[in-house]
């Protein structure tokens, strides 16, 4: 991608140029915010005849960066969950993670389906699911449904046997039993497929993921918020064919 974007840079697009894309990985941000075409003569990006381009956005992870559980970590994890230290990777958090080519669920509960509301307002809920999951979950992130057409990400601030209290949503609908999953929490990491990055915001983050089958993952890629693709803006006659 880089030596593309030199040539990009170098020799530019002009109105009619197709860029043609050759078989492989594509991992970084391709900077088109200076090509533009016309209505008449866009800027085509495309496969090359017969090629198979893949924009992922991530980066492999070498297989030799897993290490197994250990005593150091918390007893509750599975044997089967592996980990690996993110800033040897020059990160402190990821947006996403992909196991051959599949993304992967964040830890939750519950891990499919939703526990239920019995009483909600714009700042708290109260569920009687909450207390069975033995966990606490101070510091997790609530999903929650509170109306027909929307659902709310927040940050658990208080949480207390089996309610929650939360930064304002606006719009919430009350006394319709609305589903609710919570996530980010270690504690969750019990399913294959799940994953979770411990300490993002510290000295020290971990990586950890519970891989569907044994031994360290081959497979797995991760991606961060900020990495796209194409970067362009609007009104540029541009087409990806």
């Amino acid at each position: 991608m880089t030596q593309l974007q030199g040539s990009i840079n170098a020799d530019g697009l002009v109105p009619g140029d197709t860029c043609f894309f050759l078989t492989g990985d594509y991992t970084a941000l391709l900077n088109v915010l200076g090509v533009q075409g016309t209505q008449v003569a866009p800027v085509v990006f495309m496969a090359a005849p017969g090629q198979i381009p893949v924009f992922t956005g991530s980066d492999a992870v070498d297989v030799g960066n897993w290490y197994s559980v250990d005593s150091t970590d918390p007893g509750f994890l599975n044997p089967a969950v592996y980990k690996l230290a993110l800033d040897s990777l020059g990160l402190s958090d990821i947006f996403n993670l992909y196991d051959d080519r599949a993304s992967q669920t964040m830890a939750r509960e519950p891990n499919a389906g939703w526990y239920r509301s019995c009483r909600m307002t714009d700042t708290s809920l109260k569920s009687t699911d909450l207390a069975l999951t033995g966990i606490d979950w101070n510091g997790a992130n609530l999903v929650v449904r509170y109306a027909n057409w929307g659902y709310a990400i927040r940050d658990t601030v208080v949480y207390n046997g089996d309610s929650l209290e939360y930064s304002g949503i606006n719009g919430y609908y009350d006394g319709q039993d609305w589903g609710l999953y919570l996530q980010n929490k270690l504690e969750a990491l019990d399913s294959a497929g799940e994953w979770h990055v411990a300490d993002a915001d510290g000295s020290n983050p971990i990586l950890y993921y519970y891989p569907f089958s044994a031994g360290p993952p081959p497979n797995v890629r991760i991606s961060v918020r900020n990495r796209h693709g194409l970067q362009t803006t609007q009104h540029r006659p541009l087409r990806v064919a």
